[in-house]
C-alpha cells in the first residue's frame, strides 16, 4: 500500500525542483486544473491511477516512484490502463478479459519478438550470409553465445 500525502510530497517537491506551475503541470499532462489541485490539496482520497500516471510522464519521472518512492516495476502508461480497465469490470468481465488476452498471447502475430531472433535476422540473412547490403554487422561474442545456445524455436 502507499502513503497518499507522501506521493502529494513527492509530487510538490518534483515540481518546485523544475519550477512548474500547476497550470503548466496541469497542460502538460492533461489533467484539468480543478483536478490536479483536488489531487494535490488531499482532496481526493484514492486518485485516479491514470492521472498518477499523467503526473509522473508530465514530471518525467515513474509513477512507481511517485507512489512508493522507488521504481518497483517497469509497467508502461498502457499496462496501468489495462490494470484499471480490469479493476472496473465486474467477475464476468475480468474473466472474458483474460481469456481474450490468453487468446491473443498464442497467436504468433501477437506475440512480441525475442532480442535473439531479431539479433539473428540483423546478424544474418535466411541463407545465413552476409545482410543483403554487404555490411558485415559485428556482434559481441556475448550475443553469439546466446544465438549458439538458443532454443532453435527462438531462431528464425
Amino acid at each position: 500500500m502507499y502513503d497518499l500525502n507522501i506521493m502529494i510530497e513527492r509530487i510538490k517537491k518534483i515540481k518546485k525542483e523544475k519550477k512548474l506551475s500547476n497550470e503548466e503541470l496541469s497542460k502538460s499532462s492533461g489533467i484539468p486544473i480543478g483536478t490536479l489541485a483536488k489531487i494535490l490539496g488531499s482532496e481526493t482520497k484514492d486518485p485516479q491511477i491514470s492521472n498518477i500516471i499523467k503526473i509522473a510522464e508530465a514530471l518525467d519521472v515513474s509513477a512507481d516512484y511517485l507512489i512508493f518512492g522507488e521504481v518497483k516495476s517497469s509497467f508502461s502508461s498502457d499496462s496501468f490502463d489495462l490494470v484499471t480497465i480490469y479493476e472496473n469490470l465486474n467477475d464476468e468481465g475480468k474473466r472474458r478479459l483474460l481469456e481474450y488476452a490468453s487468446d491473443l498471447s498464442e497467436m504468433t502475430k501477437y506475440k512480441k519478438e525475442s532480442k535473439i531472433k531479431y539479433a539473428y535476422r540483423v546478424a544474418h540473412t535466411k541463407e545465413g550470409k552476409e545482410p543483403p547490403s554487404g555490411e558485415i554487422i559485428p556482434i559481441s561474442n556475448e550475443l553469439l553465445e546466446k544465438l549458439r545456445n538458443a532454443p532453435e524455436s527462438d531462431i528464425e
